[in-house]
């Protein structure tokens, strides 16, 4: 019983692991596309290859090793830890942009008032 919860946590981590992978993958191609990173693209690939790393051990462990119930455990373990902060990375990198959306919009919005404003003076100039 104990192998088969062993076995079923590195299976489970290792799936987990590579949808971490594939996930930072689309993350790092995404904020490539939305802003310049031509400089920092290698802080963007720099986790990909440690998940890559961490993938290869597990299947290091699954396959060659005999691994033990805290072995497995701190793997899983891993995984969902990565998996929460890709999460959390995620959604604050959307909230940023976000915001960036939004000041956009209120530059755009105070331009246009204050266009609005300089009509309307030089108009009620003129009338007078």
């Amino acid at each position: 019983m104990l192998d088969m919860a062993i076995n079923a946590m590195i299976c489970l981590g290792s799936v987990l692991m590579a949808y971490n992978v594939l996930a930072f993958v689309r993350f790092a191609r995404n904020m490539q596309a939305q802003n310049d990173w031509s400089t920092e693209r290698h802080i963007l690939y720099l986790p990909i290859i440690l998940l890559a790393l961490f993938l290869v051990g597990y299947v290091v462990v699954g396959i060659f090793g005999n691994p033990d119930l805290v072995m497995a455990g701190i793997l899983f373990g891993g995984s969902i830890f990565v998996f929460i902060m890709y999460r959390l990375l995620s959604r604050a990198v959307d909230r940023v942009i976000e915001n960036e959306q939004l000041k956009t919009e209120l530059l755009a919005a105070e331009q246009s008032n204050e266009a609005k404003a300089s009509f309307l003076s030089t108009m009620s100039h003129e009338m007078l």
